[in-house]
């Protein structure tokens, strides 16, 4: 974020969504990233705070995307990188008594890999 900008992180009260909006008729930008349609129900979402800033950036993040199948889905880092293999997998090597490489995790989550697919 640039050294002039500035965030702030808000309540979902009837109070703290009025402070919303009159700081949406000065900012530039409004970055969110609720599991879409929460805003909308909140009343803060792009077509109301541009009634009262028609300039706005409106920046909406969700892991899974604004609409589809999977757009309601909880998106922290453990389910993202489940559900997308993206777990980390170190390998290190070495050789066995009968003289063939074996291969061995360093992840807890990953099994080693059996011998027949390092096998040199």
């Amino acid at each position: 974020m640039p050294a002039s900008a500035r965030s702030c992180s808000i309540s979902r009260k009837p109070e703290a969504i009025a402070a919303i909006k009159k700081l949406a008729a000065k900012v530039d930008v409004v970055l969110e990233n609720y599991r879409p349609g929460v805003m909308k129900r909140l009343g803060i979402d792009y077509p109301e705070l541009a009634k009262v800033n028609p300039r706005l950036v409106y920046c909406a993040i969700s892991g899974y995307g604004q609409t589809g199948p999977a757009a309601g889905r909880p998106a922290y880092a453990p389910v993202i990188h489940a559900s997308t293999a993206t777990t980390r997998r170190i390998f290190t090597t070495s050789r066995a008594a009968n003289g063939r490489t074996i291969a061995a995790s360093s992840s807890p989550t990953m099994p080693a890999a059996p011998t027949r697919w390092a096998a040199s």
